[in-house]
């Protein structure tokens, strides 16, 4: 029998090429639909677009009791300045918890005063709320007089949800390799798992809200890499924070497709492409409120993006009379991640927003380690009697089989 010879490709980059071409169309349409925008017009199509990212990003879901549980504390006090660290474990929906950290200054224990707060989200570490360049920034803003939380998204610090019993180890891996897997099975049940993270989010914003130490009117959001992620769907679907700073992620579509860079699926809520919506278009959902894009030079998320993304949003900023309420901060020499200069880049930044005196960049002494901070007994919800999953909350929403 004579051997069949398939043809092969002539071009391999051909359906890279392709995609690239429609997806540009559609974004090119997108930014000129977005620089028709007159100021007159803003307000009503800020609550339009909006609206839209709601129901992308925002599930419909029953909001439960919080269930706020205290399991621990920590009083610190480093160079004189003292702060207490509280260990809470809260709902984000019935028997699903969420592990947190709680970091109240002094002055405001006895709570007569109140002050600005940060909700801070996690990148991509396995201990997360934990990981000492995330815990180093809680405990930064909290020595300038902010109240912050700080809180474990699925499959990362106390929230691995796929655990090896046998050999008390995780079973497919934390992180990535669970969102992995939680976006895949959301997907094919017809919803982007950003909802499951964004949910969470809120849901620690009612936490953060509920402290009587805290000023409603000046709330904000941070978080770098995947918490640069969660920061940015953060600002799009929840109106109550006043402040925001995404770092290390922010670029454009264009950019970091043909970059060929990958991402997990809760990093890209799929209808919000066919719309022709960049990442400025998801951001500029947040003006005129003060929005700063943090960024490194030497960054995998191309750094041409990240400008091209700021230089829209200024010209919105502008168009509708608040051109100063948008900030790009740029930091050479670094790596992806929250070293000492973006950290102190982002206290700077909430210090003057909130009116705080800056005292200069602090660096991180003492730091806990995670032991030390852990909310459960043995580290993971799942292994101290906390054992709803995500994978249930997404079987719960499978579609069922018709007749």
């Amino acid at each position: 029998m004579p051997h069949i010879h398939l043809p092969r490709p002539v071009e391999p980059d051909l359906l890279q090429r392709w995609t690239a071409q429609r997806l540009n169309e559609r974004l090119d349409a997108g930014d000129r639909a977005r620089d028709e925008i007159t100021a007159a017009e803003w307000p009503a199509e800020r609550t339009r677009r909006r609206e839209l990212l709601r129901q992308v990003l925002v599930p419909d879901w029953e909001r439960p009791d919080p269930c706020a549980t205290e399991t621990g504390r920590i009083d610190r006090d480093v160079d004189g300045v003292r702060w207490t660290i509280h260990k809470l474990r809260f709902q984000s929906l019935p028997d699903y918890w969420v592990t947190a950290l709680l970091y109240i200054p002094e002055s405001l224990q006895s709570a007569i005063h109140t002050a600005p707060a940060v909700l801070l989200a996690q990148g991509h570490s396995e201990l997360a709320k934990a990981y000492p360049e995330y815990h180093s920034l809680s405990e930064e803003l909290c020595r300038h007089g902010i109240v912050v939380l700080a809180y474990d998204p699925p499959g990362q610090g106390e929230r691995v949800m796929n655990w090896d019993w046998m050999r008390n180890r995780y079973d497919i891996g934390w992180g990535t390799r669970e969102h992995d897997v939680f976006g895949m099975n959301a997907l094919l049940c017809g919803w982007p798992s950003a909802q499951a993270w964004v949910w969470d989010g809120m849901r620690a914003l009612d936490v953060l809200l509920a402290q009587p130490q805290v000023n409603a009117a000046r709330v904000g959001i941070c978080g770098v890499s995947g918490g640069g992620t969660q920061t940015t769907w953060m600002l799009a679907a929840d109106d109550r924070l006043t402040h925001a700073s995404p770092a290390c992620y922010i670029t454009s579509w264009c950019e970091q497709f043909d970059a060929k860079l990958a991402a997990d699926p809760e990093q890209h809520p799929f209808p919000i492409m066919a719309w022709g919506w960049d990442q400025a278009d998801v951001l500029a959902s947040f003006a005129p409120k003060p929005l700063m894009i943090t960024a490194v030079t030497d960054d995998f998320f191309p750094i041409a993006g990240t400008r091209r993304t700021y230089d829209a949003l200024k010209s919105l900023y502008g168009k509708i009379g608040a051109p100063d309420a948008v900030t790009l901060s740029e930091t050479p020499d670094v790596g992806h991640g929250y070293s000492p200069p973006v950290r102190e880049a982002t206290v700077r930044w909430f210090c003057d927003q909130f009116g705080l005196q800056f005292r200069g960049g602090i660096p991180a002494r003492d730091i806990l380690d995670g032991e030390a901070l852990r909310v459960t007994s043995t580290g993971q919800l799942f292994t101290s009697g906390f054992t709803r999953t995500l994978h249930e909350i997404i079987a719960d929403t499978r579609p069922q089989p018709t007749d």
